[in-house]
């Protein structure tokens, strides 16, 4: 009943996307079961009806789920369904509404998940309760404040451990922050730390000593308040392919008061490495006095920083160290060491500027060849350094005679710029970080010349809505012949990092937040790792679709044509049903890798 319902539902999803469904094969069947969670929002049956509401919900929406949030939406079930090739981190969530009184003490647990093909370890799964609270009036959609000024708004965006890290006010509207100090831990009001106008607050890590906890803690919900939880599963490198269930339960004193069966399919097939380029801006450098900023880090930060990274997709983000040779050695090690990608270095610890005179010249070719003398440096293939950031004009031209001597030497330049660039600096500059939407004259001009084009501002990092980010750095980047996103930024203190109204106009960007000990991810961070992933599925089809027309098989005839013309289709689609198209790609993989 419930397969046949599920079904269904997907069915309804892909006519209003206007996508037909893949011939009934078995492995279709399964995947046409939803990737994320079935349908858009369903409901599961507690033990006691009239004790709480429990609801799956899609995880990475453009629609805010806050304490007010009723009636919840959706259909009865008992399951999150969750499709995950090995090595993939993918989310679920479900929001909790008590109903008769107030729940004390929520613990939400996970168990082994169990199939034919073996185990996969409940370690694999883990919950989040995804914080609420008060952000400036630009929140969830824009960088800026509020057209009004400087007000507030509640939005969902953190992901945390312990509800309590974070204490919200609702009659000052203002958030406090746990910290742990030697003594003991304390509240403090983010309003408390306030930068002066226009100047990036660097806090040392001792004054804000700011961690969330390893495990979940038990969550406290008052009686018709809705709060929503998240559910990242990581499927280890050596599971095999095939069906795993398991259980999530929720308990209340012990007794538990509601349960889904999380039932996760892993394909027959391994991901791609995305056709995109996955960089940002990182301002972050190693500093024996690390600080609460998107600046200076302690190593045990700096690694964190760059493990969460590379766990939302991102081989490559940007390098801010000075130039310094062995404290550059020493971050690009360190970098090699957590397995970020070697082939290309983005490098912002010094830029070409715009020097025109000899003197001037001399000076940029010796920085340039103390670059390259570092030892870890020559370990990369192709070496950027950046240009004068969103330069235009005849400031933009001005660079022309520096970029020459940098490309004598062997090295690249990249930079951030807006449509227009290429004709006033041609192909001169290797790679352009292209700001807003996308702008296929722009591009078409450097691809004609053979170079290359990032994403940048669309939008910056800032509004928490996880779908825009999904979309326009991921399927939106593959449509548009991007080579790569570089937006800005993985973090930026506007003022102080934890304080979004402290800047007369730009929130803080940030897509996880900084702790003396790791991070806090963010919504708008996981929707950006679905959006690699989308690429990386396309790819991985693309990838294959290549391999059955090589080997010539007449019996695939019918299948090259149907998924050439859906990524003819897909090339052209603007629709919202992200999740229908993924499943659709993993169908037509699963099809063309069948011996």
């Amino acid at each position: 009943m419930i397969l046949r319902k599920a079904t269904r539902s997907v069915s309804r999803m892909y006519s209003r996307a206007g996508l037909p469904l893949v011939g009934p094969t078995l492995w279709s069947l399964i995947l046409l079961m939803p990737t994320l969670v079935v349908v858009d929002c369903v409901i599961a049956t507690p033990s006691s009806a009239d004790e709480a509401m429990i609801h799956v919900v899609q995880p990475v929406s453009s629609k805010m789920i806050l304490p007010t949030t009723f009636p919840l939406p959706g259909e009865p079930s008992q399951t999150i369904d969750i499709v995950a090739c090995r090595g993939e981190y993918e989310p679920a969530s479900f929001v909790v509404r008590p109903l008769a009184r107030d729940i004390v003490g929520l613990q939400v647990e996970g168990t082994d998940l169990v199939g034919s093909a073996g185990m996969l370890p409940k370690d694999a799964i883990d919950i989040h309760i995804v914080k609420i609270w008060y952000q400036s009036g630009g929140g969830w959609n824009h960088i800026g404040h509020s057209h009004l000024g400087v007000t507030s708004t509640l939005v969902p965006e953190l992901l945390v451990k312990d509800d309590q890290l974070v204490k919200v006010d609702h009659v000052e509207k203002q958030n406090h922050i746990r910290l742990k100090f030697s003594s003991g831990a304390k509240h403090l009001s983010a309003h408390d730390l306030a930068s002066s106008e226009r100047v990036r607050l660097v806090v040392p890590a001792e004054e804000f000593p700011v961690r969330d906890s390893v495990e979940l803690q038990p969550v406290n919900i008052p009686r018709n308040e809705t709060r929503q939880f998240w559910i990242t599963l990581h499927v280890p490198h050596t599971a095999k392919p095939g069906a795993y269930t398991g259980k999530v339960f929720l308990k209340m004193q012990g007794t538990i008061i509601g349960s889904f069966d999380l039932n996760v399919t892993v394909p027959p097939f391994d991901l791609a490495a995305p056709s995109v380029t996955y960089s940002l801006y990182y301002r972050g450098w190693l500093s024996d006095k690390p600080t609460i900023s998107s600046e200076q880090k302690s190593r045990t930060q700096f690694e964190a920083e760059l493990r969460d990274m590379l766990a939302h997709g991102v081989t490559n983000p940007t390098i801010y160290q000075r130039l310094d040779r062995t404290q550059l050695d020493d971050v690009l090690k360190i970098r090699e060491s957590v397995g970020m990608a070697t082939d290309k270095l983005f490098y912002l610890g010094t830029g070409t500027g715009n020097p025109t005179t000899g003197k001037e010249l001399e000076v940029l070719s010796k920085r340039i060849k103390h670059l390259l003398s570092i030892p870890a440096v020559s370990r990369f293939r192709e070496i950027y350094i950046y240009g004068v950031d969103e330069a235009q004009g005849d400031r933009l031209a001005s660079q022309r005679h520096a970029w020459d001597l940098v490309h004598r030497l062997g090295v690249k330049v990249f930079t951030a710029g807006y449509k227009g660039t290429f004709d006033r600096v041609g192909p001169k500059l290797d790679l352009i970080v292209l700001a807003g939407q996308p702008d296929q004259d722009e591009i078409q001009k450097f691809h004609a010349a053979g170079n290359k084009v990032f994403s940048y501002a669309n939008p910056q990092v800032g509004p928490e809505n996880p779908y825009v980010f999904r979309k326009n750095y991921g399927i939106d980047l593959w449509r548009n012949g991007y080579d790569g996103a570089m937006t800005y930024a993985y973090q930026e203190s506007m003022g102080f990092i934890w304080n979004d109204y402290d800047h007369p106009r730009w929130r803080d960007h940030v897509f996880a937040y900084p702790t003396v000990d790791g991070v806090i991810d963010t919504l708008a961070w996981e929707g950006f790792r679905e959006g690699v992933d989308d690429v990386r599925y396309i790819t991985t089809l693309e990838k294959s679709l290549a391999n059955v027309k090589s080997a010539q098989l007449a019996s695939k005839h019918g299948l090259i044509l149907e998924v050439d013309k859906f990524l003819d289709e897909l090339r052209g689609y603007k629709g919202d049903d992200l999740d229908g198209v993924r499943r659709r790609i993993v169908s037509y993989i699963t099809e063309l890798q069948k011996k």
